[in-house]
């Protein structure tokens, strides 16, 4: 082998590894550039975190991470999180190389619900309530919601929330009603031992006619005003969802059809119906309900009709009303008139 040859041998091995060595230092650089210590800053998640993860309507959550600068220069990190995909207010650190920090920035919800915070690439979940639950407590054992609904026929006969309660002491009661985050105090009682022994309910009445939807959140305390139990919860209008109806025969003098709408009410809260408007082949026709009544408690109430129809088939259309006058619900059927 020539002495030129020799020469180039004996420097080609270690351009081979330096060449290899920058190669390989490239490839790590661009496959994993945070773990870098040189040049600029390079930042590393380490930790996110959402206090509380169950929280009450108005109070303020924390969106937390903590990060740490792996680059080689001295930089800034800008937290920017999203709560259901809207941004919320950034917040920023400057890190020295190998400094970590906590950032932290803060939201609040004005309506109960399910919440995504997108924190750093991640998401984290937190439960927004109206009222945060507090369940029974011991010496209380247990409570149970109930709404009572009114026998009577007469519109201004009350729809009313009642507690059904085990303890063994005598308790207070606290009633709110929740409206966005304001909460109003609309009653307070006292139930003594000897009545939590007997069984007696406290109440609420929530309305009279046909109810409005509303949150109601109570409040239990001991007496020593020491929480036992809290909870909120929306109670449902009553919502009529007609099925049809039937048409007969009248017993009742100077009357010649009655007419019974078949049904039922979705919802916490009953519905009084008024009236029922009764049409035949788009004409209204003259009629009377005899008295309006709750429902789902009572059955429907009926119609009167009392001029005669022309036998054959009717299209024949019922539309019932609260005590107010608006329309809950109709149905429209082809019936046999003989």
């Amino acid at each position: 082998m020539s002495n030129h040859h020799k020469k180039r041998s004996k420097f080609a091995l270690p351009l081979i590894i330096v060449g290899a060595a920058m190669a390989a230092g490239i490839f790590w650089a661009l496959l994993f550039p945070g773990s870098s210590t040189t040049g600029g800053p390079s930042f590393e998640v380490e930790n996110r975190a959402v206090t509380p993860s169950e929280a009450e309507v108005g109070e303020k959550i924390a969106v937390t991470v903590t990060v740490r600068n792996v680059g080689g220069g001295t930089g800034t990190y800008t937290l920017n999180p999203e709560v259901n995909g809207r941004s919320m207010a950034s917040r920023e650190a400057e890190l020295e190389p190998g400094e970590a920090a906590e950032v932290t920035t803060y939201f609040s919800e004005r309506e109960p619900g399910e919440y995504t915070i997108t924190a750093a690439g991640e998401n984290l979940e937190v439960h927004v309530y109206r009222v945060k639950p507090v369940q029974p407590r011991e010496p209380l054992r247990y409570v149970y919601w109930r709404v009572k609904m009114p026998k009577s026929s007469e519109e201004n006969a009350p729809t009313t929330l009642q507690l059904d309660v085990s303890a063994e002491t005598g308790l207070k009661f606290e009633f709110y009603r929740c409206g966005g985050d304001n909460m109003t105090l609309l009653k307070e009682s006292w139930l003594t031992e000897e009545k939590v022994e007997e069984g007696k309910r406290a109440e609420l009445v929530l309305g009279r006619g046909t109810p409005e939807s509303a949150t109601v959140a109570i409040r239990i305390d001991g007496p020593n005003e020491n929480l036992l139990y809290r909870e909120a919860r929306t109670l449902e209008v009553g919502v009529i969802e007609l099925t049809g109806f039937s048409l007969s025969e009248s017993r009742k003098e100077n009357y010649r059809y009655r007419v019974r709408p078949r049904g039922k009410v979705t919802g916490d809260l009953p519905v009084f119906v008024e009236r029922v408007e009764v049409s035949v082949d788009g004409k209204k026709v003259k009629s009377e309900t005899p008295r309006g009544r709750y429902v789902p408690r009572n059955p429907f109430p009926k119609a009167l009709i009392r001029p005669e129809i022309e036998k054959g088939f009717h299209t024949i259309k019922l539309t019932l009303f609260d005590e107010r006058g608006d329309r809950l619900a109709s149905a429209e059927n082809r019936k046999v008139v003989d």
